[in-house]
């Protein structure tokens, strides 16, 4: 079993993790900094939105390993709707902004994958500071693992694309 927990260098049985978010209303933001990332969805304004991008340290994992199982356990401070993840296609950092990802990350099938790798519809209006567990795409983590020149991690979009909301 391997962990890997935010802030926490890959070393102990832990690997680390890369996370921040993108958001159009201020592009050239470098949130490298913050400890935490949003996820927020505004409807008819795709500018407005916040899309998290998430990033895990697997080099502590034999490319031959196989993967049986992964779970993402995230921390949720304020109130809002379920998100979806999908892999990431192109390369990113830490203090990546949307203005360095040419008009932030869209799930295109070139910057990520077009169809989702797992959601989590959970309503989240009236529940907050919960951690919160979900599933991850086994094959996903695998193909990162088998191929660690792909392992680009994960974009993290609101759900709620309706009424918009997010976390």
């Amino acid at each position: 079993t391997v962990s890997f927990q935010d802030g926490v260098s890959p070393t102990a049985g832990y690997g680390g993790t890369v996370t921040t978010y993108i958001w159009g209303t201020n592009p050239a933001t470098d949130r490298s900094a913050e400890t935490t990332y949003v996820v927020d969805t505004t409807v008819g304004n795709a500018t407005d939105d916040r899309r998290g991008l998430l990033k895990f340290d697997l080099s502590s994992i034999p490319t031959n390993a196989t993967v049986v199982g992964a779970t993402l356990e995230q921390w949720i401070s304020a109130e809002g709707q379920g998100w979806k993840v999908y892999r990431m296609l192109v390369p990113w950092t830490g203090t990546s902004t949307y203005n360095s990802l040419v008009g932030g990350v869209t799930n295109d099938g070139i910057e990520a994958n077009s169809t989702e790798s797992y959601h989590n519809g959970v309503n989240l209006d009236t529940i907050v500071n919960v951690t919160v567990r979900d599933n991850m795409l086994v094959s996903d983590i695998q193909g990162m693992v088998t191929n660690p020149s792909t392992n680009y991690g994960c974009l993290i979009k609101g759900l709620d694309e309706a009424t918009g909301d997010g976390v």
